[in-house]
């Protein structure tokens, strides 16, 4: 069995005002389980956010955040969160940001050595 007690910073992913659209557009997509999310929206328009690039799941006001540790209370062996291959859409819940941008910061699980 393999021990995923270490985490690492995952690449930033971030759109700017001008690729997001009124229709979801992939933001990323995962290569690892994550230990740690920070969804931040930067513009000035209100954002979704979707796991299928369909259903709304989220909904960030302009310059709001969210930020979900999965591996808060956590249990040996235990894993809730977001998986390798998810992956995050984004797209203007009506008006279109005029300014900055919308991105994700996270950490990663890794293997012990």
């Amino acid at each position: 069995m393999k021990n995923h007690n270490m985490a690492d910073f995952a690449p930033l992913s971030e759109l700017t005002h001008s690729q997001i659209t009124t229709q979801y557009v992939l933001l990323t997509k995962l290569g690892n389980r994550l230990r740690y999310i920070r969804l931040c929206n930067a513009t000035d328009a209100i954002i979704s956010v979707s796991k299928d690039g369909v259903t709304e799941n989220l909904r960030f006001m302009p310059n709001g955040f969210s930020a979900v540790d999965f591996t808060a209370n956590k249990v040996k062996d235990e894993f809730y969160g977001l998986s390798a291959g998810d992956e995050i859409y984004i797209k203007a819940y009506s008006d279109l940001p005029t300014e900055n941008f919308f991105y994700v910061e996270s950490m990663i699980e890794k293997e012990s050595p």
